[in-house]
């Protein structure tokens, strides 16, 4: 298992320090006052996208093929608003019925790493 941001890659063979490195990634983007994507691979290669924000995070899920179903965290919201993450270099669009608190975000991700694919503690809406 490993996660990937900006030009940065970390394996981790243990899901607790998968934890601690994310929420040291919320911290950093407070730092910064940065809004980026994580990508957490798993132990079966599917991924699960964190958008790491200062205050808040968004999340994505695609399957171990790659094709759909795809998931993205739902908070009930529907709006079309919209804000801005970096992606690997790229700015993409967010949705801001996806925008979740940061601690769904890491319950979602501590989840992933110990069962594979999304947490039932999140929303999650089908693409």
């Amino acid at each position: 298992m490993y996660i990937e941001w900006d030009d940065n890659i970390n394996k981790f063979d243990c899901c607790d320090d998968l934890h601690v490195k994310v929420r040291s990634l919320f911290l950093v983007s407070l730092q910064l006052n940065r809004s980026f994507f994580a990508n957490v691979v798993g132990k079966r290669g599917d991924i699960l996208s964190v958008g790491i924000s200062p205050r808040l995070s968004t999340l994505s899920y695609n399957g171990i093929d790659g094709n759909p179903p795809y998931f993205s965290s739902f908070n009930g919201n529907n709006t079309d608003e919209t804000m801005n993450f970096d992606f690997f270099g790229s700015v993409s669009e967010v949705l801001l019925s996806t925008i979740i608190d940061i601690e769904h975000a890491i319950i979602a991700v501590n989840y992933f790493c110990l069962y594979g694919g999304i947490s039932t503690n999140i929303r999650w809406k089908e693409h």
